[in-house]
């Protein structure tokens, strides 16, 4: 499409005959395409719709003052009106006083309630933000960082976890877990305090599955369901949706912390806590700070 310049010849339509509520439709004179335009900046077309062959309008660049639209483009016209048209007169802008004749029976019809300053609704805006996602995984093994006590009937527990986190909010993981014996009571992905996501320790970032009774491991954040239980040898957690934990985070959108976690997730891992390490903990001179029973440093698979 030709831009609009000031040596241009802008022409305004109105559909007057046969339609009611008619609005106003523009186009470019001057060797240019008989299209349709709703918006003065001749940037939202009437798709699928042309001046009607023969229709005249004023046109500075015609030795007659006048253009016709003819074989589908603005041309110099020898006349000033077209048998069986209907004539218009409009002014546009402060020295644009233009004459049109409109064919009534070819003329388009436009939506009545259409705003004829609206800009297409299936263009792309340049300002959104594209959801960007992240595929990760974790391999959990049991935590003999601080996990190692006597007698404790999850110490061969491990397991493997697979997420997909996007910036738009979507947080899911399907986990499953192995070897251990009691309660699965809640899962998370923390962030190390020293960045490392292999030994180090820190807060819950986002909540999983989990149990949110009186007494549990609360972070503020509800769970979004409870964790499934051993079946056999095996508790399968399939397509946990996560939960940002505002305590945690100072105000952290999903967004960054989704982007932190895909670009440098070695920062991050994954665990699971089980009823007998939390009872364990509770009784520890470190005032009840859980610690999970299995975990596991997140890595990258792929991003889109």
């Amino acid at each position: 499409m030709v831009a609009f310049t000031k040596s241009s010849a802008l022409i305004a339509f109105t559909t007057i005959c046969g339609v009611a509520n008619a609005s106003l439709l523009r186009g470019l004179t001057n060797s240019q395409p008989c299209q349709w335009y709703s918006d003065t900046a001749l940037i939202v077309p009437v798709q699928g719709k042309t001046a009607p062959a023969g229709t005249i309008g004023t046109c500075s660049t015609s030795p007659s003052g006048h253009c016709v639209c003819k074989d589908g483009m603005w041309a110099p016209s020898l006349s000033s009106g077209t048998t069986g048209g209907k004539h218009h007169n409009t002014n546009i802008g402060s020295n644009n006083n233009v004459s049109i004749h409109i064919n009534s029976s070819n003329a388009p019809t436009a939506d009545p309630t259409a705003d004829p300053t609206a800009t297409d609704p299936t263009a792309t805006d340049p300002t959104a933000t594209e959801d960007k996602c992240y595929a990760l995984y974790s391999q959990m093994s049991f935590n003999n960082l601080v996990q190692e006590f006597p007698d404790n009937p999850d110490s061969q527990a491990h397991g493997f976890a697979t997420c997909k986190l996007c910036t738009s909010g979507t947080m899911t993981c399907t986990a499953n877990v192995y070897g251990g014996q009691t309660e699965l009571i809640a899962s998370h992905i923390h962030l190390a305090k020293d960045g490392n996501g292999s030994s180090g320790s820190g807060p819950p970032v986002i909540n999983f599955c989990g149990n949110n009774g009186k007494g549990m491991i609360n972070d503020g954040t509800d769970y979004k369901e409870e964790c499934m239980q051993y079946d056999g040898d095996s508790a399968l957690n399939n397509a946990m949706e996560g939960a940002l934990v505002a305590s945690t985070t100072d105000g952290q959108t999903v967004a960054d912390l989704v982007n932190d976690i895909g670009t440098d997730p070695s920062k991050y891992y994954m665990n699971f806590h089980s009823i007998a390490s939390w009872s364990h903990w509770q009784q520890r001179a470190n005032g009840g700070e859980p610690a999970g029973m299995c975990r596991g440093v997140m890595a990258l698979s792929s991003s889109s």
